[in-house]
């Protein structure tokens, strides 16, 4: 998983679908935290959002609340920062530049949001255009494109994922 939604896919999808919830054992993954000035930003103001609609309610949101919110929002801006790191090799140099003017110019800049940028727009190459080794995952009737089959198999998704 990747990419910061909203508060609700943070709090929920991507705390379960991390392995962060259940019980402990001593095989689970190491969770690491972005430290960068871009995604400590980012996930700030994730917090921030988040507070504000427990706010919005009538209570008051904790400070353990918030500092969850925020850790969360770093582990996926970790992964985000992985998966782009290990993508700009294979991504179309003119993807990833359209990518990261449109990101760049955003209030809200992450590289979640580059991750999702590129996701877009990986969906949108024709077939013929796909960089080898791309597999393809169906997901709620809409097709989606993966970078490397291990990618495709670490997603959520309950359906196979199917190589090109």
């Amino acid at each position: 998983m990747s990419a910061v939604k909203t508060v609700v896919w943070l709090g929920i999808a991507g705390f379960a679908a991390s392995g962060f919830a259940g019980s402990a054992c001593a095989a689970e993954p190491e969770f690491r935290k972005a430290t960068n000035e871009i995604s400590v930003a980012a996930c700030n103001g994730v917090a921030q959002d988040a507070a504000a609609e427990v706010k919005a309610t009538g209570r008051a949101p904790t400070d353990s609340y918030v500092n969850m919110i925020r850790d969360i929002c770093l582990m996926n801006e970790q992964e985000a920062m992985d998966r782009a790191a290990a993508l700009k090799q294979t991504v179309p140099a003119t993807m990833w530049k359209a990518c990261e003017d449109r990101v760049s110019a955003a209030p809200k800049k992450s590289f979640s949001n580059m991750m999702h940028c590129l996701d877009d727009d990986l969906q949108a190459l024709p077939d013929s255009k796909l960089p080898a080794g791309t597999v393809i995952q169906f997901q709620s009737g809409r097709e989606r494109r993966y970078w490397t089959l291990a990618e495709c198999r670490k997603s959520t998704a309950s359906t196979p994922c199917v190589a090109k």
